[in-house]
């Protein structure tokens, strides 16, 4: 149901949040997180809650986080949602649900998390793994959604709609209530998260911009440095120039299997 945990201590301050691609389980085990709301470049962060859900987002936000703040958090694949909390991907879309509002156990998870002394990670841990199984036990009558593999995006949406016996229209409802958005909009966020991947893996110079651009399917580099923009909220060049120094980006210069986790829910 979920990718793996990711335990991260960020830094005090503000800082941009690229998308997400999947709904993701937040635990704030010490110190207070707030995220800026969706569509509003103006509005200041909003505090967050102590565990929660957080939809897949379609943009980059400004993250601020306190002193010594530590986040537990795990994507949910696609399709297994509903599975865990009953609800769908596209339901929580660019929002953030506090657990309690979800699920009444929670409330007791939420006193455990209190109780728990701030480096006791692992006794964290075990109160949200038991929380999770209770989830799980409860909605384990819901069957999974709809999901389409990485390596199977590209193919057809008429071909993909056969392969799961559906019609068009079938396919593509259910494919927004597993996955949060719409086939085209996926494939946008996988192919840029793969573009993220290796511009901070070979941290590239402008010669190899073209080479990004055409292995991303983009029409040209303008086109590139948009989708950058919008799901970094820097563009390829700006995030290869500033990662190293910039205390801003501090989750990208951890390793890039824990960037790839954060982002894009996979498991190394």
């Amino acid at each position: 149901m979920l990718g793996a945990f990711a335990l991260l201590h960020p830094p005090a301050g503000t800082y941009t949040l690229p998308a997400l691609r999947h709904p993701t389980l937040l635990f704030v085990l010490r110190g207070a997180l707030a995220v800026q709301p969706p569509d509003s470049a103006d509005a200041a962060p909003l505090p967050l809650g102590r565990a929660g859900l957080c939809g897949a987002t379609r943009q980059a936000r400004r993250v601020c986080a306190s002193p010594g703040t530590r986040l537990l958090l795990a994507a949910v694949r696609p399709g297994q949602l509903q599975r865990l909390l009953g609800i769908t991907a596209e339901e929580v879309l660019d929002a953030f649900l506090p657990l309690q509002h979800l699920q009444s156990a929670a409330a007791s998870l939420l006193d455990a998390l209190h109780t728990v002394a701030s480096d006791a990670d692992a006794d964290a841990g075990a109160a949200i793994t038991s929380f999770l199984a209770r989830c799980a036990a409860e909605y384990r009558h819901h069957a999974a959604g709809l999901a389409v593999p990485d390596d199977q995006l590209n193919v057809p949406v008429s071909q993909l709609a056969a392969a799961f016996n559906l019609s068009l229209r079938q396919f593509e409802r259910r494919f927004r209530q597993s996955h949060g958005q719409s086939l085209r909009a996926w494939r946008a966020h996988t192919r840029h998260n793969a573009m993220l991947c290796a511009t901070l893996q070979g941290r590239p110079g402008p010669h190899d911009w073209r080479d990004l651009q055409a292995s991303g399917d983009y029409a040209d580099q303008a086109h590139l440095c948009r989708a950058a923009q919008r799901f970094a909220g820097y563009s390829p060049g700006e995030l290869s120039r500033r990662v190293e120094a910039d205390p801003a980006l501090w989750l990208f210069r951890q390793p890039l299997p824990l960037v790839a986790q954060v982002f894009d829910g996979a498991v190394f």
